[in-house]
Order: C-alpha cells, then structure tokens, then sequence
C-alpha cells in the first residue's frame, strides 16, 4: 500500500506542476498579447519625451550597509542635467557633466535610509530612482574577532 501512496502522491504532485505552468503560460500570453494591442491603438506621436532620460546609479549598491555617515552617490545620466538626491536627513543637487556622470556626498541617519534620486531635462522630463542604504554604527570587526 505504500507504494501506491507514493506513487499517487508523485503523479499529483507532477500533474499539479504541469497545470500550474500551463496557467503561468496563459496568463503571460494573454498579458503580453494586452501590452501589443494597447501598444498598437496608440497614436505613435503621443507627448513622448524627444529625449527620453536615462539615470543608472552605480553607487551607492541597493541595500548597502555603510559605517559613516555620508554616503558618495554617483551615476550616470544625460549630459548636463540636473540631479538631486534627498535622504531622510539631507537634499542636495548637482549637475551631470559633459559625460553625464555625477557625483555627491549626502548624509545619512542611524538605520535605515531611503535614498531617492531625481534626474531632470532641460524640457522638465524627470527619471526617478529609489536606493536603500543603512547606517549602522555596529562593530563587525569586533565581532569576528572573539
């Protein structure tokens, strides 16, 4: 008897699969099919930016744990446009230079910080990026040591 447990318990366990990822299939096509149609009824000339911004931060990394208080946020964007970065404890601005890149110090408070960074155009387009860092004051040389 136990044998047929295992086995009924297998060939439900697979079907169960199978099923589960004929539904995940369906539910992707019919989603991407909605995004073509949408797509396609849209005028093509509709208030699209002419150019569209582009912001990538290369630092600081997403859920970062820093010992200091400040931070150095740096990226990547349109050539001279304007980027702020605004903490819970601080806000500053800088302008991209001619390569786009930027970088500036900003402070952080004790635990958790949410770092949002803003690029504008010179039209008044903007692109927005969220960064979690954390501020922690813990040892964790002095840990590893004992």
């Amino acid at each position: 008897m136990k044998k047929e447990v295992i086995v009924a318990i297998i060939v439900g366990f697979s079907l169960g699969l199978v099923i589960t990822y004929g539904v995940y299939r369906a539910q992707s096509s019919l989603s991407q099919k909605a995004a073509k149609d949408e797509a396609s009824n849209q005028p093509a000339n509709q208030d699209l930016p002419v150019n569209p911004i582009l912001l990538s931060i290369t630092q600081p990394m997403e859920g970062s744990i820093s010992d200091q208080d400040t931070v150095s946020v740096g990226g990547i964007t349109q050539k001279n446009t304007l980027v702020t970065v605004i903490s819970p404890s601080d806000h500053q601005a800088v302008q991209a230079d001619e390569l786009g890149n930027f970088s500036l110090d900003i402070a952080l408070e004790s635990g958790p910080n949410r770092l949002t960074v803003t690029s504008f155009n010179e039209d008044g387009s903007k692109q927005e990026k969220v960064i979690n860092v954390i501020y922690s004051t813990y040892d964790f040389e002095s840990e590893s040591k004992e």
